[in-house]
Order: structure tokens, then sequence, then C-alpha cells
């Protein structure tokens, strides 16, 4: 008899809605009290997470290269999400797998920055974090060949979207007092009660917290700050 998998099902939708909150791996692990090993396990590849495969050298594509045109066709013309995208192509694959090909194909510059700087008359820098998808020389060269000025930006620096308050606000409030949920439709459910209950006073303060922010980052020469 095989050794069971390390997440129940209903860890594993956890970990599914967490990382879509752009809830971090620590804080994950910390939530579920589940190992990171035992979390990233799972991350890689989701679909086959538990399942008895053959040994193969290697590891195999999540997506054929026909998957790959056959998404990148359907997102360039239209506003549908990742998840849109992967039921109307019947895809066995999770949301981050379809967005990582999107990303790699470079239609979201394409479609939304570059039309943006065209119509706008006074120059702009545009903005971007170290993930690896940005920094690739593939993402380089294009931004350089459509002549878009791109900020440097440090390496590990802090993330200073206010939105990512507003998730930890979440996970804080849903998971009080150590609570834990039976299905993934229950933790669905509790996230939409919580976020409805986010006032608006709440959010306009960590708006107006932008230029204490942007403060402390220079005076911290690009290091950690408080948020």
């Amino acid at each position: 008899m095989g050794r069971a998998p390390a997440l129940t099902s209903e860890q594993q939708a956890q970990i599914d809605v967490l990382r879509q909150m752009g809830v971090s791996l620590h804080e994950t692990s910390k939530l579920i009290k589940k190992s990171r090993n035992a979390i990233r396990h799972y991350l890689d590849d989701p679909v086959n997470y538990g399942k008895k495969t053959n040994a193969l050298k290697g590891r195999p594509r999540k997506v054929t290269t026909r998957d790959e045109r056959n998404i990148v066709r359907s997102i360039s013309n239209s506003m549908k999400s990742a998840n849109d995208v992967r039921s109307d192509l019947n895809l066995s694959v999770c949301k981050s797998t379809v967005l990582n090909v999107i990303n790699r194909s470079g239609v979201m510059l394409q479609n939304a920055i570059v039309p943006f700087f065209r119509h706008r008359r006074r120059s702009h820098t545009f903005q971007q974090d170290n993930a690896s998808i940005h920094k690739s020389i593939s993402t380089q060269n294009w931004l350089a060949a459509k002549g878009i000025k791109v900020l440097q930006w440090p390496a590990c620096s802090p993330d200073l979207n206010p939105v990512e308050n507003v998730w930890g606000l979440l996970v804080r409030r849903v998971y009080r007092h150590g609570k834990q949920y039976a299905s993934v439709q229950d933790l669905k459910d509790a996230l939409l009660i919580e976020w409805n209950l986010v006032t608006a006073a709440e959010l306009k303060n960590l708006v107006s917290s932008m230029p204490n922010r942007l403060f402390q980052v220079i005076q911290k020469n690009g290091g950690e700050t408080r948020y």
C-alpha cells in the first residue's frame, strides 16, 4: 500500500485559495499547519499530487506546445480570465500554469501596457518587480524593442501595494482563533463574508499610507520597511 498524500483535499483547496490571495508560502504553512516542503511539493504539480506515477527522467510538460498556442490565441482578443481560458479549452492544469503561459507570451504587455504608453503625451516609466518572468531576457528584449523605459528595481525590495495588507487582513479574520474549513466552498463563503465586512475607512487608511511607504523605502535605501 502506498504512502498517503501529506495534504488532504481540504488542505489542498485551502492552499489554492491562499496562494490566489497572494499569501506567502511561510504564512500559508503557519495557517494550515503543514511544512513548506509539503506545500511546495503540492504546488509543483497540483493536478497529479498524490497520484502514483511511473518514474520518468525529467519533469513532463504540463501543457503541450499546441495548448500554449491555444491559450495565447484565446486570451489575445478577449477579456477572459485564466480560469475562463482553462475551462473553455478543457485543460487539466491549475490556474497558475495558464497564467505562466500568458506571462511568457507577453500578451498582457502587448494588450494593456503598450496602448497606455502610446496614448500618453508625457513620458512614463514602467515599473515591475524582480519576478523571474519579469526579469527574463525575452521580456527585457521585448520592452526595449517597444521603447518602454523600465525603472531599475532593487533585489528583495519591499512590496508597496496596499492590497497586500488587505489580503493579510482577510487571512487573519478568516482564520481567527485557529478556524479551519471542511471544504473549499466553506472557505470561499467565509472569505466573501469577510471581504464584504472590510470598510471603506480601512481601505482609505491603507491608500493614505502610500506617501509614508515611499518615504520609508527612500529612508531605508530600498531596504525593509514596517509595511
